[in-house]
C-alpha cells in the first residue's frame, strides 16, 4: 500500500487505525519529541496516534506547553522580565510602549491579560468566550 504525500505517522495511522477523516489531522497522544532530519515527528507507534481537528491539535499543544509562547515565539520583542515590569508599570501605556519600542496596543494586551498571561498571572476572562462558547475548556477532555 502506498500513500503518496503522507508522512510516516499519517501512513501508520491509516495502516493500523483507519482512514484520516476529511478535515482532520493525525495527533500524537505521546510527548515523544523525536524529529527526523526533515522535521517530521518520527513516532509511528499506532497506540500513540489518533485523529482530530486542527483545533484539537492546537489545544493539545497548549495543554502540553508545547506552543510557541513567550520567549519561545521568535516574533516577540520582549523578555519575561520586561513583561513583568510593563505589567506593574503605572505610567501611561504610550510612555511605556515608547520606552520598550512596542505599540501601545501590546502594552494594553499585557495589562488586561490578553497576552503574556503565563508570565503576569492575569487571565482575561472575556477572551475565554467566543460566540457563547469557551475558547478552551479543560474539562471537555474528561468524561464524568
Amino acid at each position: 500500500m502506498e500513500l503518496p504525500g503522507y508522512n510516516p505517522y499519517q501512513y501508520a495511522q491509516v495502516l493500523f487505525n483507519g482512514p484520516i477523516p476529511k478535515g482532520h489531522v493525525v495527533r500524537h497522544k505521546c510527548d515523544c519529541n523525536y524529529k527526523d532530519d526533515t522535521g517530521w515527528n518520527v513516532c509511528v507507534n499506532p497506540a500513540h496516534l489518533e485523529t482530530g481537528t486542527y483545533a484539537d491539535n492546537s489545544n493539545d499543544a497548549v495543554i502540553r506547553n508545547r506552543s510557541s509562547h513567550g520567549t519561545k515565539n521568535g516574533r516577540n520583542k520582549l523578555t519575561e522580565e520586561q513583561v513583568k515590569t510593563i505589567y506593574s508599570d503605572t505610567r501611561s501605556q504610550d510612555k511605556i510602549a515608547s520606552e520598550y519600542g512596542v505599540h501601545q496596543t501590546l502594552v494594553s494586551a499585557i495589562k488586561i491579560g490578553k497576552l503574556w498571561s503565563r508570565v503576569t498571572g492575569h487571565i482575561d476572562n472575556s477572551m475565554r468566550a467566543r460566540k457563547g462558547k469557551p475558547r478552551f475548556d479543560p474539562d471537555s477532555l474528561f468524561e464524568y
